[in-house]
């Protein structure tokens, strides 16, 4: 996003407010085929926050709760049940 696009005021505080949520629980679940998000953006969020639970899922997409439904909702399953 460049500085000349109307939502870049926004994104930036969103941006600059992610460290709030430094000790929040976190799961991460990410299409390693998503052709609009690369693993570089996946390895950003792993830097912000570190303390996050993780699933790559190799073969999902973009839209990887259609390409693995199954398995994100046992994702959510297991990590609500683990931070209640």
């Amino acid at each position: 996003m460049a500085e000349a696009d109307p939502s870049y005021p926004e994104m930036q505080r969103i941006e600059d407010s992610l460290t709030l949520f430094a000790t929040t629980p976190t799961l991460i679940v990410w299409g390693m085929l998503d052709p609009v998000l690369p693993d570089s953006v996946l390895r950003w969020w792993k830097d912000v926050y570190p303390q996050a639970t993780v699933h790559e899922i190799e073969d999902a997409s973009h839209f990887l709760q259609e390409d693995a439904p199954q398995q994100i909702g046992g994702y959510i399953s297991e990590f609500m049940a683990a931070n209640p």
